[in-house]
């Protein structure tokens, strides 16, 4: 009976030290799992953390960029755009092409006028460059809402006739075919308006 106890006893012992061993060798893995199940929580948060910095960091930019672009604007003397321009035709008519060639038709009706043409013209001129100076900062023509209308202007005789006469004025050797080139014109607009 004592043997039989004490036989009973180290069984239980032995099964109490399989037991701890099997424990033992689950453990680590568990650890590992742990460390694991762990590491990629902190991944995740990370990533998480990275993206929502990202996202930060792309408004800033965006943000930024907006700021340097109307200070660009701003500097270099543009305006910012205004949506209710209007106008664009008498800014055309306003242009030194459109002001010559009124004058040279204006001056063309008589012999007389054609005298004349050329001291109006320099006069015609010096009144444009002295206005210009005065004008401030403009809009560009395609900033206007009425923009078709500045195109149809410079289907005009006279905004033909003037573009022209600055495109030939410039050197001597042009000018010898101003005459035709402004013949050319007029026959054109004529052909345009048949």
């Amino acid at each position: 009976m004592l043997l039989d106890q004490l036989h009973q006893v180290q069984l239980a012992l032995e099964q109490q030290y399989l037991e701890k061993k099997a424990l033992e060798t689950r453990q680590p893995g568990q650890e590992d799992m742990l460390q694991q199940g762990a590491a990629q929580q902190t991944h995740q948060a990370l990533a998480e953390e990275n993206a929502m910095l990202l996202d930060q960091l792309q408004q800033a930019q965006d943000e930024l960029e907006r700021y340097y672009l109307e200070n660009q604007k701003l500097q270099n003397g543009g305006v910012l755009p205004n949506p209710n321009l209007y106008g664009a035709a008498e800014r055309v008519k306003q242009q030194l092409d459109y002001r010559l060639g009124a004058v040279m038709l204006k001056h063309s009706r008589s012999l007389r006028g054609w005298l004349s043409l050329p001291r109006a013209l320099a006069a015609e001129k010096r009144a444009y460059e002295r206005e210009s100076q005065s004008e401030g900062i403009r809009q560009p023509l395609h900033a206007y809402r009425d923009a078709q209308e500045a195109e149809r202007i410079k289907r005009h005789l006279s905004y033909r006739l003037g573009h022209t006469l600055l495109k030939h004025g410039g050197s001597p050797i042009r000018w010898i075919t101003l005459p035709f080139a402004l013949g050319r014109q007029v026959t054109a607009f004529r052909a345009q308006r048949s």
